[in-house]
């Protein structure tokens, strides 16, 4: 799978295939990125609780991005 992303796939359903294709759960996602699983769920929802959209910041696009740089690399997602 090519870590490269076009912003079409910028999608909530594409963030949870993602996260599913890196093997994390949703709180394992949210403990790396330091928020609420809560969050994550919103994210991949693409609601917000008033039924608002939630988009994804670019911000967590990269982040993941570099989580699947670093498991093609190295086939782990820590560092160590």
């Amino acid at each position: 799978m090519s870590v490269n992303k076009s912003k079409d796939e910028r999608t909530p359903a594409a963030f949870r295939r993602r996260r599913l294709a890196l093997g994390l759960s949703q709180v394992k996602l949210a403990a790396v990125f330091d928020v609420a699983k809560l969050t994550v769920k919103r994210w991949e929802k693409g609601t917000r609780s008033d039924a608002r959209p939630a988009p994804i910041p670019a911000v967590v696009w990269l982040a993941l991005e570099t989580l699947e740089h670093r498991k093609a690399a190295t086939g782990r997602l820590d560092s160590d």
